[in-house]
């Protein structure tokens, strides 16, 4: 979890500790900002939060939050550098992360070799609904540079190039689907060849996932995979 990461937030932020699934709110919530790390570039980093180090140890490169994280709102410069060292990697400049706002990180390689870059996207959840399941799907990896995606068989997405929802924000935003478990194949865009698939994927009604394509070819520790990770705190 990456709360092993960002000990130290506790001291700069205030992290609260008062963890809730789902999408309702109340007063031990009310004072606190939402924010999930997603390291889904080629280097370990290290965080920092308006020039003071915040975490313990490096994420490795591949990590991501299993949940949103709390802590105090206010002014944030979230700068990443490479883990161990004092060489800044990238960097999300100050901005305001207001009450109640959920944000989400994203460290990446736009291309292979490339250098890391970083992204903020603010997550709206205000289309979900109770009678159908929600989504988005986000290409991270370098060495994938077009894909198709199939939910059981039947195409979704078409030509999804990497990090394209750095400039096409409208790939930010969530999607309606019928709830259901679903296979998610992943295929080199234009062909019928699968890079990769996942089963048994659960888009349950009123809930908001995120499935992501990330790694690298050829790397033991940190390949290409498909992954699912559902908006909780």
């Amino acid at each position: 979890m990456f709360s092993q990461f960002v000990v130290l937030i506790i001291m700069i932020g205030g992290l609260t500790g008062c963890i809730k699934s789902g999408s309702s709110f109340n007063n031990s919530t009310s004072g606190v900002t939402f924010i999930s790390i997603l390291n889904l570039s080629s280097s370990s980093a290290d965080i920092y939060l308006n020039g003071t180090k915040a975490s313990q140890n490096a994420a490795p490169a591949g990590f991501y939050d299993p949940k949103y994280e709390q802590i105090k709102p206010g002014a944030y410069d979230i700068q990443f550098k490479a883990g161990g060292v004092d060489s800044v990697l990238a960097d999300v400049p100050s901005s305001l992360y207001d009450s109640l706002d959920f944000n989400t990180i994203i460290l990446y390689n736009a291309v292979s070799g490339g250098p890391v870059n970083a992204m903020r996207i603010a997550d709206d959840f205000s289309t979900l609904s109770v009678s159908t399941a929600s989504y988005r799907f986000f290409n991270m990896s370098p060495d994938v540079p077009s894909v198709d995606v199939f939910f059981n068989g039947n195409p979704a997405q078409t030509h999804r190039t990497t990090a394209d929802n750095a400039s096409n924000t409208g790939y930010n935003s969530f999607q309606s689907v019928s709830p259901g478990t679903y296979t998610v194949d992943v295929k080199k865009a234009g062909t019928d060849s699968v890079i990769v698939s996942l089963n048994g994927v659960t888009l349950a009604a009123g809930t908001a996932t995120t499935i992501f394509l990330k790694g690298r070819a050829g790397n033991t520790t940190n390949p290409i995979s498909l992954n699912a990770l559902v908006a909780n705190y």
